[in-house]
């Protein structure tokens, strides 16, 4: 397994940290789909990789700096020099499942390092299937993600859900997101291709 930031990113995205920080936001834009019945794909057929968002160049090289030994262990795939190309930094191989690549990038930091305007890209042997949410998210904010379990054709990501109440280390509940892989053609395009839909969401009050 190549060594990515999937460990640093599942314990900061759902906020366990030492320090507790102030009260977050509850609910946003960027986490309301969570809640949606039924959900929504955001996933299309032949979808370009979205475009990154603005990047904070010099906070993310001064962390690079600081770590890497971590960028020296995940060196560039066909999958993640496609994310590159489309505008976002620090792609790395998350997760492998067989013909299934999952591609973490970032194109922000906070204080701490911890990855800000974070995305992570799902391929299907070499082609773009889709993204694990329909926006980028920010460590410990409601939304933010992780794969919780990795298949080539199945997968699960945990998703925080904070309260107002709740301090940034502890969300008070979970979202789990079960995903799969199908074979659609779309129209005028072709052969079949890959792509990634959102299947069922269930919540709960975290352990």
């Amino acid at each position: 397994m190549i060594s990515t930031p999937s460990i640093a990113l599942g314990a900061l995205a759902l906020g366990i940290a030492a320090a507790v920080a102030p009260a977050a936001a509850a609910q946003s834009a960027k986490s309301r789909w969570l809640d949606a019945t039924p959900l929504r794909n955001w996933n299309n057929p032949n979808g370009a990789i979205p475009r990154g968002p603005s990047i904070a160049l010099a906070d993310i090289r001064d962390c690079e700096k600081r770590g890497t030994g971590e960028t020296a262990k995940s060196p560039p795939t066909p999958e993640t020099r496609q994310v590159t190309a489309a505008g976002w930094h620090g792609a790395a191989v998350e997760k492998r499942a067989g013909d299934t690549v999952f591609v973490f990038a970032r194109n922000g930091v906070d204080g701490m390092c911890r990855p800000m305007d974070y995305q992570i890209f799902v391929f299907v042997k070499g082609r773009f299937a889709g993204t694990l949410a329909p926006r980028p998210v920010d460590s410990r904010e409601d939304g933010s993600f992780y794969i919780e379990k990795e298949g080539a054709e199945r997968f699960t990501a945990s998703f925080a859900r904070y309260t107002k109440n709740d301090p940034l280390c502890c969300p008070s509940r979970t979202s789990t997101v079960t995903y799969g892989i199908r074979m659609v053609t779309a129209p005028g395009r072709g052969p079949q291709t890959p792509i990634a839909m959102p299947e069922s969401v269930s919540t709960k009050a975290s352990q």
